[in-house]
């Protein structure tokens, strides 16, 4: 699978495709389409699964979290 574009996308590399070109979309999909399977399959929606705002949120929280116990202040619930 192509990569491109958005930098940000390069940690997805083998599970999603991106077209570098609007030329490349036909072949990406076609690509996916021949390799699809049961393992695949459960590699996107894993991936999905990570990826979701509420996971984002419990992480970004986590982060902040951790900030303020270095920075000697408490956090309030």
């Amino acid at each position: 699978m192509v990569v491109g574009g958005l930098p940000e996308l390069r940690r997805f590399a083998g599970t999603v495709g991106v077209a570098d070109r609007p030329d490349d979309y036909p072949g990406l999909v076609r690509s996916a389409i021949a390799e699809d399977g049961p393992e695949k399959r459960a590699d996107r929606v894993a991936l999905a699964a990570e990826n979701t705002w509420d996971h984002r949120v419990e992480e970004i929280s986590g982060l902040v979290e951790e900030a303020l116990v270095r920075s000697g202040r408490t956090v309030e619930t």
